[in-house]
């Protein structure tokens, strides 16, 4: 569920961070009210990579306020202050009203915003649906004008059952002025990075700053080098066990040459990732982060153009720098996946000698 939660976040502000809206009047108002809250302070924040859009408002009497220029309907989050809870609500250009009841932040009332009417329309649906992926496809076809059925795509992106084939054909049936809009762009973008890890391909080059402020990239390791890219977090249990796994692959494989490449997202803060790095002995991979809670990104090229979400996803890049294997989730299935893939390569690069 938390994973289900990061992705809509991450996708949702990827997709209004495209939109600056700096040549447009203000064009949208939130108003809100709070039950649980009568002071305080209350967050907004949407927005992702090249621009964040963050925003604070006094409670008041239980009410706030906020406004800005929209120029699509996004995502964006509500917390108050010293809460762990958020709401999720889609804004767009008009004026909004938000109540929140008895300070329950995850089940805001929201008028004005027929974008978020039919997003809490969906995610009924959704939440009852035995099979999700198959609803949100139907969706897609059924409303190829809509901007939440766009949203929802973005979903279905993140799904390791869909090939990029499935989703190139379910995004031809979106209007073009919707394909063409900023959401429509990362949409595609989206697309574009589950085929940058199909196996045979050449991995996407990236510069990333590591644990100890040292620049290193991919293309350093060609002609020398398998490498694995593991995206974990330290609050994530599966990427734990995952990061056990890879562990033993390093002992077995590192005086041949394998290295591994530890990406940490959401962490709360760089003592977090420390200390996880420290606990998990994994202090002589190349250790960087790619995203911070709070929404700071740190090294942007893997956010661009590697599926990061959903945690864990782990990626085989051979000496030559073409993707051997890529590997969604932790399983018995994947770790003896990666087993043979590892051990093909290095047999491979052994008879080469």
């Amino acid at each position: 569920m938390q994973n289900k939660v990061l992705i809509w976040l991450f996708v949702a502000a990827i997709l209004a961070g495209c939109s600056t809206g700096n040549n447009l009047k203000e064009n949208f108002r939130l108003e809100g009210s709070t039950e649980g809250s009568s002071s305080g302070k209350i967050y907004l924040q949407y927005g992702f990579l090249s621009f964040v859009h963050k925003d604070s408002s006094e409670i008041r009497n239980g009410k706030f306020s906020f406004h800005g220029n929209l120029g699509e309907p996004v995502i964006a989050s509500l917390k108050i202050e010293g809460s762990n809870n958020q709401a999720i609500v889609f804004i767009e250009p008009g004026l909004i009203k938000v109540t929140f009841t008895d300070g329950n932040l995850s089940n805001p009332v929201v008028a004005g915003s027929a974008s978020h009417e039919e997003y809490k329309k969906l995610m009924e649906i959704e939440n009852s649906a035995r099979n999700r992926d198959s609803l949100l496809s139907s969706y897609v076809i059924q409303n190829p004008h809509s901007v939440v059925a766009l949203h929802s795509f973005t979903e279905l992106a993140s799904s390791i059952l869909i090939s990029p084939d499935s989703l190139r054909t379910l995004f031809a049936r979106f209007d073009p002025a919707l394909q063409k809009s900023r959401m429509g762009r990362m949409a595609a973008g989206m697309i574009s990075k589950k085929e940058n890890v199909m196996e045979g391909r050449e991995a996407s080059e990236f510069k990333a700053i590591d644990i100890n402020g040292n620049l290193f990239t991919l293309s350093q390791f060609r002609g020398k080098n398998p490498v694995f890219i593991d995206f974990w977090a330290s609050w994530c249990h599966p990427c734990k066990e995952g990061l056990s796994h890879l562990e033993k692959l390093f002992e077995r494989y590192h005086e041949k040459g394998l290295e591994i490449i530890a990406v940490s997202c959401f962490e709360t803060s760089n003592e977090t990732w420390k200390e996880a790095i420290s606990q998990n002995n994994i202090g002589n991979w190349h250790n960087a982060i790619s995203v911070f809670g709070n929404g700071k990104v740190v090294n942007e090229d893997f956010l661009l153009d590697y599926p990061v979400l959903p945690l864990p996803r782990t990626i085989l890049i051979d000496s030559q720098g073409k993707v051997a294997g890529s590997w969604e989730g932790k399983s018995r299935e994947n770790y003896e996946a990666m087993d043979k893939a590892a051990e093909k390569l290095f047999e491979q690069k052994d008879s080469q000698k």
